[in-house]
């Protein structure tokens, strides 16, 4: 194999692994959008608890590293915990 092929396909199989990257950051953020919607149409603490704790499981299972995310994935994470935990925290203020 001469050294400029082997180049190629070294650039190639980078650019998959970097392309898989990027497709398992997006979902993850798919999924953690999923459980701001699910956290935010509780109407009970049941609820909450139960969405948070399906969200701790989900994370041990799916763990997103920030150093896998882009700027602007990082600042998307970033709203949709932020309004997932008002929408939790004003569950839990309102039943207290």
């Amino acid at each position: 194999m001469r050294c400029g092929s082997a180049v190629r396909w070294l650039v190639i199989a980078l650019g998959l692994a970097l392309a898989g990257a990027c497709d398992r950051a997006e979902r993850a953020l798919d999924d953690l959008e999923g459980f701001h919607s699910r956290m935010c149409a509780c109407k009970d603490r049941d609820c909450a608890e139960t969405v948070q704790r399906d969200f701790r499981e989900w994370r041990k299972r799916e763990p997103v590293k920030k150093d896998d995310l882009s700027g602007e994935q990082r600042a998307r994470m970033g709203k949709i915990n932020d309004g997932m935990d008002g929408c939790r925290d004003r569950i839990l203020n309102a039943v207290q």
